[in-house]
């Protein structure tokens, strides 16, 4: 499900950064004039027009201003395991790269108001996956996020999990609201098979209002009852 909720990530992460063809690595000038600036501190409060807190009535109308899009067009659906509810819609130029975009609004299992933004691109949203331009995306996003001071707890940029994934940026705000960018990017090979890696590159930036408690139903089991 596009508007699946991500609670914070706790696995141990290697700073790596990617190599080859598909390359999120910054660059050492990038580096340095980021060192340089003075940042102003993040503050994670939504995406566009959409604040954390709204009802679902207000995201719509966030919807309608931000992409022009009627409530008809907007896509309804609801989790089972974590009872929360969501709005999906299609963005086909969120950005003048990486072709279209999934935006997903979740909305809190008791709260009932905007707790988490999912935006996607790749693999899942369009047929034809433009590899590059989602790489593309990547940099971009980590660049602009980076601009910002985040807390030093759990600040990741290019932390790879495995040969597959990689955590292109992960911050929190003063408030520990999280901003999560994470690329999938298959092994590349050469030829033919180096194509269909490209076609199964898929990114996700989340923005989450309270990431380590998130507002999902949660089942306790008393081990005395198995």
């Amino acid at each position: 499900m596009f508007y699946r909720t991500i609670g914070c990530l706790t696995l141990s992460i290697l700073f790596l950064t990617m190599s080859g063809t598909l390359n999120t690595a910054e660059s050492k000038t990038q580096k340095k004039t980021t060192t340089a600036q003075k940042k102003k501190p993040a503050r994670i409060e939504g995406f566009r027009s959409a604040k954390f807190g709204m009802k679902v009535k207000d995201v719509l109308r966030a919807i309608k201003k931000d992409f022009k899009i009627a409530k008809d067009k907007v896509k309804q659906e609801s989790s089972s395991a974590e009872k929360t509810t969501g709005l999906t819609v299609d963005v086909p130029d969120l950005l003048e790269v990486g072709g279209a975009a999934k935006v997903g609004y979740i909305f809190g299992y008791k709260s009932k108001r905007l707790m988490q933004i999912n935006i996607f691109w790749g693999r899942g949203v369009t047929k034809k996956v433009d590899g590059k331009g989602v790489v593309d995306v990547a940099n971009l996003l980590r660049t602009h996020l980076n601009k910002k001071e985040y807390k030093k707890e759990g600040f990741i940029t290019n932390g790879s999990m495995n040969e597959a994934t990689t955590i292109v940026f992960r911050g929190k705000d003063q408030k520990n609201r999280m901003a999560l960018l994470v690329l999938n990017a298959p092994k590349t090979g050469k030829g033919k098979e180096a194509t269909a890696s490209a076609d199964n590159i898929s990114l996700k930036l989340s923005y989450m209002l309270n990431p380590a408690n998130p507002d999902v139903l949660t089942i306790t089991i008393n081990e005395n009852d198995f």
